[in-house]
């Protein structure tokens, strides 16, 4: 297996061998940084990074659809829920501006996952939105 490769869509992809996944980090239109891992899972490694590569380019394409989607449908109620006295009750459009995009997981599972870095909702954790590949949600849930 190969270290590292470099690859259109990712860039330059390194192979984590201690994880058995593809690692790299892209800079996102804001000049933040977004880490991506690529979990070929069973499959084999290299044929698994084209079909990575078209999921993340869609995801990507849909990924406001996609989060607007998630907190209209689940991350609102989620919010509220958690929400601890003294913090601000929020509109699904005041959540939506404090989640930042930091990690995508592609792999054969999921086979999405974009984590949102919350600011300070959430006591500290991130939240995943579990997308499959027509790109529906499939879940939401806290991390960290």
């Amino acid at each position: 297996m190969a270290e590292s490769l470099t690859h259109a869509v990712f860039g330059e992809l390194r192979w984590e061998a201690e994880s058995s996944w593809w690692f790299t980090q892209m800079r996102l239109p804001s000049g933040d940084w977004l880490d991506v891992i690529v979990d070929p899972g069973d499959e084999d490694p290299s044929t698994f990074i084209e079909q990575a590569a078209t999921l993340f380019r869609r995801a990507m394409d849909a990924e406001r659809r996609i989060l607007h989607e998630a907190v209209r449908g689940r991350m609102l109620d989620l919010y509220d829920a958690w929400r601890q006295e003294g913090e601000p009750e929020l509109s699904a459009a005041g959540l939506e501006e404090r989640l930042e995009l930091t990690f995508v997981r592609l792999d054969t599972v999921s086979p999405i996952v974009l984590s949102y870095w919350p600011a300070e909702v959430f006591g500290g954790h991130s939240v995943d939105v579990m997308v499959d590949e027509r790109l529906r949600v499939t879940g939401v849930g806290l991390v960290g």
